[in-house]
Parts: structure tokens; C-alpha cells; sequence
């Protein structure tokens, strides 16, 4: 199970990806290609405040002092992966606070 975790305010967001979609190809492919899109966006794009960190199985995205431009990427990743966890929910889960949608299936143990 892949548990991310999806948080915004009016400067700021941070994606957090941890886990394996084991079981699941497809959902993996996409889960690796939304956060590497992202991820490589906010490191090397990005004239923010970036904390960027992968490792197996986790991936963090954080910018604070974000612009319009970064705050629309960092709302097309967030719901592609909500939109994930809704058609997998075996498979993926998100946990969203803030000033984010809250729609997807929810982790139970965020």
C-alpha cells in the first residue's frame, strides 16, 4: 500500500509518497511518474524554498513561498493522485489537509 500525504496552505505544499503499490504495476508506473514529475519540477524549475528527498519507497516534495505557476503543478500532481486512490484503493490511499480537496480513499493509518 502506498500512503500519500497531501498537504497546501496559501504558500506552501508538501506531497509525501511512502510506500509500495505492491500488487500493482499500474499504479505504481503512475504514482513514480506523477512524484518524479513533481519532484524534478519543484528541484530544478522551482525559485522557491525547495526540500526535495527520495529514497526507495519515499518520496518528499516541500516548497514554501510558492507562485502561481508552482501552486497549479503541485494542484495537477495532488489530483492525479487522488484520483488514483479512488480508482485503486487497494493499492493507495491519501491523507489531504489544509487548504487542499479532501476527496480520495483515506488512509486509515495516515
Amino acid at each position: 500500500m502506498t500512503k500519500i500525504s497531501i498537504t497546501s496552505g496559501d504558500d506552501y505544499f508538501r506531497i509525501e509518497a511512502d510506500g509500495h503499490a505492491t500488487g500493482s504495476d499500474t499504479v505504481c508506473a503512475a504514482v513514480s511518474a506523477l512524484m518524479c514529475s513533481i519532484y524534478n519540477y519543484a528541484d530544478g524549475l522551482l525559485h522557491c524554498d525547495t526540500i526535495c528527498s527520495a529514497r526507495s519507497g519515499n518520496v518528499i516534495v516541500e516548497v514554501h513561498g510558492v507562485d502561481e505557476a508552482a501552486m497549479g503543478a503541485f494542484s495537477c500532481v495532488a489530483g492525479g493522485l487522488m484520483a488514483l486512490a479512488d480508482r485503486y484503493p487497494d493499492f493507495l490511499c491519501t491523507k489531504v489537509t489544509d487548504n487542499a480537496d479532501k476527496s480520495g480513499a483515506k488512509c486509515e493509518n495516515p
